[in-house]
């Protein structure tokens, strides 16, 4: 009988989930596909008469005989409702009954609701969250993600209108009045139409009023979609009142009981508003029925996946010549249109509502997951059909679909079973490791592949539609389609012991051989759109054309600065980074004056004065916004070759150059910016820069971590420095720009500028003894593609420490640097700022008139005093306290203060090989830099929107996509390197490669999550999950037992033994 491995303290995960009961009251005139016309809420035709107002006792459970009431009756109106047509209101049944009922509800609905949570609304994609304080009104509205700590949720902004429409004109931030679109997790539902109302004080909710007359509490990601100022404002402060101010449990629970909804008398204009434009947009759908109905058989490439965006999508739906006839309605009327299309269409649905971008799926693609559906249909009733289902791969099957699928299922059993001679299964997401043992010293790696079987035709249209499921969940919001994959798991018989789940279809597709057992399936993620996921076609083609053009000279232009390039050989230029660095963007020089100041000048590679900006290259770096870092796989924003080969930072190698003056004590006495060449470059790892400067306690504390056999000697550059190597004039060099450097945190810590020295572990992988990483490789669909062996994984970390040094003069060679960049990336922004160049700036939104307290104001009463009694030292737990008070970051076209860094103008400028923000600053930098040299003066700002090779306007067309963008790439990059870490632990506790300590201890450092609390091991930086831990507070240090280490979702789960420290006391 097969083993199956499941972790060492469970039988099994115990999986995330939410338990929703059905909505308590369906919202016809919002959801009806067939509705004619859109009727008030039936309740709304009643008065108070007919519903009397009750007391209501403090929610959440019965009242205790003498017991305290410590907190506050809520005070707004309840009015009692049932289920049931008012007309059957009056019937007489028994009111003891139904008190009796409603209190065994309060005692005992909620533990029988976490009793059966293990069965619905399962979510292993990420933390599930409960999107919704009130399930009565609406069920299951979709939270697409976890919570953002830069996101507007919870923010108490009190901005002028006028302000709001400059800082963020996309409506990032939702004003009082916005009609919202909330989408529910099931598409076979029409969305919720609602008003935003306000944001709640003491949670991460917002409240929304529905067009059916009642409230509901959901986070701000749940909105799909917005229009402006709809409602006036005025009409909602006279319902304020009548609403709950916190997102309440009990609350919540007592709704079901209840009727919680605002008095009609106040309500009905605002309802009236919101019924008006859902029967609006129902018309414009009839007029247009036959049309919208075939929305993807009209935009659809009959074999590519399409991009598109609402407005265009509009435009030919509803035949409007241009995107300004388009207009509110006839938006939301497209955007059902898509929703009811089901899987045809897809969405990033974090950021939707503010890029409006739409993935349209390629009809091939979506005939073949309606195709498979089938089959499984078939497989299903047939199977239901048979009354000996004991084996299912014995039943004679007559339809096709259930012949495709037994036939499959055989097979698959038939490579499962091979599989597991090789490796374990388990219930953790991924496979045990391999037992063959290759030495990648021995030149042919680490891991070999040997092949199986072929798939048919038909079978790897199965497994596509089970790599949809499991690897892109895709199907998430289709329970037509997430009800079916699981069958197939079933239909093999090698999965009884498994709760069958999207992780559990992930190792599915590993033990077939279509993924290797190491797959980091962030590369499936179809919002974010590697090229090489290969997704669409077009993106593939033009990457892989891109990495080995025929002609690359073609591909580049003159250097466009080369006539005002300024030489500078007198002083060294070091550029700061590790030997394994893909690319080198920037260099650091100095160069002392006799008054005793220094001018610090930061080299920046300059890519952009070789590309034109509508080139192939351009248009690609546009698309991925970003370099993606992952262990495994860098995928590069700009080619390889051309990055290597003329951009990354060397000698003679063109630079834009931002300058600064300093004085001894840090302060900033000029700027500039001008175009040069890098001389006399010097590269330098940062570890041998500490050792020259006496700051070895700083590398003391790393630890390297390794299992899968030894890794590959490392050759470093044969550039590279040592600290024996670094002569006494650089030394000197350095010891003065780490002054500096420490001088100007200082200046901006004066401003509340805040930086932490948090440490970024460091995750290397191998399969050859020759480079890190494993390059990408393609699922396996067309035959079984088994792997022996394993890569190595190393991980270089340190032992965590609970306090965070804030101190300016405890400051590392990898500090100076930063705090370097930061000085370049504000003499960028202020030099644009200064001459009017559009430009994108990056800050902090203003709060006025918060009863909240700031970032500022908790820095200066608890994190100042505190440092200062420690030696600048600071518990951890204090970081994620402080941000939670910091407004959030927006990225907007005008200076913006940024509160955390400290200053008044930040843009990107440092990274123009990795970051596209960065090229779009430097292309019109460089094109005011020839302008202000044919004219021979500084630019003036009213002539500086006509040479910018990127105007203002078309900034702001970028901006959400771009913000979108670096949001979704941020989590990936994140995630690679979380993902491998974990799968070092995974291997080295359930496989004994790697000797753990025999205690493991860890710190609490974030508030609770719905899985438990966040904490990090003490022994090394990796983030684990507490459970169980009543009492338990911020800084808490536990010893713990792991509980699994769930792969799949990259996650560590552990249970507290006993508590070894708690912090004392710090102010709340």
């Amino acid at each position: 009988m097969d083993k199956v491995f499941s972790p060492r303290t469970c039988s099994g995960l115990s999986q995330s989930t939410i338990f929703n009961p059905p909505a308590r009251q369906s919202l016809t005139s919002l959801t009806s596909r067939r509705s004619a016309s859109v009727a008030p809420h039936a309740a709304d035709r009643h008065t108070d008469r007919d519903h009397p107002t009750i007391p209501i006792r403090r929610l959440g459970g019965p009242r205790q005989a003498g017991g305290d009431r410590s907190r506050k009756t809520p005070s707004f109106t309840v009015r009692r409702t049932t289920n049931t047509p008012y007309s059957l209101e009056k019937l007489d049944i028994n009111p003891i009954f139904r008190e009796n009922l409603r209190a065994w509800h309060v005692k005992h609905g909620q533990e029988k609701q976490q009793d059966l949570s293990a069965w619905f609304d399962s979510s292993d994609l990420e933390s599930s969250t409960n999107a919704t304080a009130r399930r009565g009104d609406a069920e299951r509205v979709d939270d697409p993600e976890n919570h953002d700590p830069t996101s507007f949720e919870s923010q108490d902004f009190a901005l002028d209108t006028k302000d709001l429409d400059v800082l963020d004109p996309h409506h990032r931030l939702l004003r009082r009045g916005d009609l919202v679109e909330m989408q529910f997790k099931d598409n076979s539902r029409d969305p919720v139409v609602a008003v935003f109302v306000r944001r709640l004080e003491t949670s991460a909710f917002s409240q929304f009023f529905t067009s059916s007359g009642k409230w509901i509490h959901a986070r701000e990601t749940a909105v799909a979609f917005c229009i402006p100022n709809y409602i006036r404002p005025e009409l909602l402060d006279a319902m304020l009142p009548h609403l709950p101010t916190v997102a309440d449990t009990a609350l919540n629970d007592q709704g079901s009981l209840y009727d919680l909804a605002v008095p009609r008398e106040i309500s009905a204009p605002v309802v009236s508003r919101l019924s008006n434009f859902m029967k609006q947009s129902l018309d414009l759908y009839r007029r247009y029925a036959t049309r919208l109905d075939r929305a993807h058989e009209l935009v659809a490439d009959p074999e590519d996946l399409k991009f598109s965006t609402l407005s265009n999508i509009a435009r030919k739906l509803l035949n409007r010549r241009a995107e300004a006839d388009l207009d509110p309605v006839d938006l939301f009327t497209t955007r059902l249109a898509l929703t009811r299309a089901g899987y045809a269409f897809g969405y990033d649905l974090r950021h939707h509502r503010l890029t409006a971008f739409v993935h349209i799926r390629s009809k091939a693609h979506v005939a073949m997951v309606a195709q498979v559906r089938d089959w499984m249909r078939q497989y299903r009733d047939e199977l239901a059909r048979n009354r000996d289902i004991s084996d299912p791969l014995k039943v004679k099957f007559r339809s096709s679909g259930g012949q495709v699928i037994q036939a499959f299922a055989k097979k698959a059993r038939e490579v499962i079973q091979q599989s597991r001679q090789d490796r374990e299964v388990t219930q953790l997401g991924t496979l045990g490791p391999s037992k063959t043992r290759l030495d990648a010293t021995n030149g042919k790696g680490c891991f070999k592949y040997r092949h199986g079987v072929t798939w048919t035709d038909d079978e790897q249209l199965v497994i596509k539609f089970m790599e949809s499921w499991a690897c892109q969940r895709s199907f998430t919001t289709e329970p037509s389609l997430e009800s079916q994959s699981p069958l197939v798991l079933q239909a093999t018989g090698m999965y009884d012991k498994f709760i069958l789940l999207p992780s559990t279809g992930y190792v599915f597709l590993q033990e077939i051989g279509c993924l290797v057992p190491w797959e980091n399936r962030v590369r499936f993620d179809v919002n974010l759109l590697i090229p090489s996921s290969r997704h669409s076609q077009m993106l593939a083609k033009m990457a892989s054309y891109l990495e080995r053009p025929s002609s690359p000279a073609t591909l580049m232009i003159p250097d466009t600065l080369a006539h005002i390039r300024e030489e500078r050989n007198k002083t060294f230029t070091y550029c700061l980074d590790s030997a394994g660095a893909h690319e080198i963007d920037d260099g650091i020089s100095l160069e002392a004056q006799e008054d005793g100041s220094s001018w610090v000048h930061v080299d920046v590679a300059n890519p952009t004065a070789f590309l034109d900006k509508n080139s192939t290259i351009s248009k690609m770096a546009q698309h991925m916004t970003e370099t993606i870092y992952s262990p495994d796989c860098s995928y590069m924003m700009l080619p390889s070759w051309i990055t290597q080969n003329h951009f990354s930072l060397n000698e003679g190698r063109p630079c834009l150059r931002f300058s600064a003056r300093l004085d001894e004590e840090g302060t900033m006495l000029e700027y500039d910016v001008k175009a040069g060449y890098s001389r006399n470059v010097k590269f330098i790892d940062p570890q041998e820069v500490n050792k020259v400067l006496g700051l070895t306690e700083e590398d003391s504390r790393w630890q390297i971590f390794t299992v899968g056999g030894t890794p590959p000697t490392s050759r470093g550059k044969s550039n590279m420095l040592t600290a024996e190597t670094i002569t006494p004039t650089m030394k000197k060099d350095l010891e003065r720009l780490l002054t500096l450097a420490r001088k100007r945190s200082a200046v901006r810590r004066i401003s509340e500028g805040l930086t932490f020295g948090v440490n970024n572990n460091e995750v290397r992988v191998w399969g050859n003894k020759d480079t890190s990483g494993l390059g990408v490789e393609d699922p396996s669909y067309h035959r079984v593609r088994f792997v022996d062996g394993d890569p190595i994984i190393q991980l270089k970390t340190r032992e965590f420490s609970p306090y965070l040094s804030i101190a300016a003069d405890d400051r590392g060679a990898n500090d100076m640097v930063q705090e370097f960049m930061l000085m370049a990336c504000y003499i960028g922004a202020k030099w644009m700022d200064d001459r009017g160049i559009p430009n994108i700036y990056r800050g902090s939104l203003p709060v006025s008139g918060s009863s909240k307290e700031t970032a500022n104001q908790y820095f200066s009463r608890v994190i100042k005093p505190l440092a200062a009694r420690n030696d600048g030292k600071i518990p951890a737990f204090i970081l994620t306290e402080y941000l939670v008070r910091s407004t959030p970051g927006t990225m907007t076209l005008d200076p913006l203060m940024h509160q955390q860094l400290g200053m008044t103008h930040y843009s990107r400028i440092t990274s123009p090989l990795r970051r596209y923000a960065d090229m779009l600053a430097h292309w019109n930098i460089g094109a005011a830099l020839v302008e202000e040299k044919r004219k021979g003066r500084t630019l003036l700002p009213a002539e500086s929107e006509a040479v910018a090779l990127f105007p203002r306007a078309t900034l702001e067309r970028m901006l959400p996509m771009l913000r979108a963008r670096e949001d979704r790439i941020k989590r990936a990059k994140r995630w690679g390197t979380n993902l491998w870490a974990v799968q070092l632990l995974f291997r080295a506790y359930y496989y004994g490669q790697m000797e753990l300590p025999k205690t493991l201890r860890a710190v609490i450092t974030q508030k609770p999550s719905n899985l438990g609390w966040i904490g990090m091991f003490r022994e090394f930086e990796i983030p684990c999950i507490l459970e169980n831990t009543e009492g338990a507070q911020l800084g808490d240090e536990y010893e713990v037992a792991i509980k699994a280490i769930d792969v799949y979702n990259a996650q560590v789960k552990v249970v507290p033994l006993r508590l070894v420290h708690r912090e004392e006391a710090i102010p709340e």
